[in-house]
């Protein structure tokens, strides 16, 4: 619930003031998870807002852009996991199953394949086909990871994902 410098909004506020809100979804409720942590820090209460991403570029255009998807990231995935191999799921998982289902009109199971890049990542065009293509074609490979590059070094760089293979066990 931090107001960041030279904001007026707090964090979280910022955050959903991106999102066009479902209207059935509109007052999100605290949802329990256990994070990776020790003692009382494992515990943690999300709200999770369900609706689109409003892609005008505000976030973009602030002064700071933000840095926030590394912890959404892992614990999208970490929900993944857990309705792959129907696992225990905490409330948090629960509410992101029924809003995701909503939203989508289909069940989380359905997805086969998670991509996650940084916001400024440049994907080439044939990434994604080079890299399923790996996939596919190798039972044994449950993750991949593209070789990034920094395009321009000078301007703080971007970074690109190209098509090359390599596997995780």
């Amino acid at each position: 619930m931090i107001t960041g410098s030279g904001n007026d909004h707090s964090t979280p506020n910022i955050c959903t003031d991106l999102l066009e809100i479902d209207p059935a979804f509109e007052n999100a409720e605290p949802m329990s998870y256990i994070a990776v942590a020790a003692g009382a820090k494992q515990h943690n209460m999300a709200k999770e807002y369900a609706g689109h991403f409003n892609h005008k570029g505000q976030e973009q255009s602030a002064p700071r852009p933000g840095n926030r998807g590394k912890r959404d990231s892992q614990i999208i995935l970490n929900f993944f996991s857990r309705v792959t191999y129907n696992d225990h799921m905490t409330p948090l998982h629960y509410d992101l199953f029924k809003k995701m289902h909503h939203l989508m009109g289909v069940i989380p199971d359905y997805f086969k394949i998670a991509l996650m890049i940084d916001a400024d990542t440049k994907v080439y065009p044939d990434s994604l086909r080079l890299l399923l293509n790996c996939v596919q074609n190798d039972p044994l490979i449950m993750g991949l990871c593209g070789e990034t590059r920094i395009a321009n070094k000078k301007d703080g760089g971007q970074a690109r994902l190209l098509g090359h293979c390599y596997s995780s066990i």
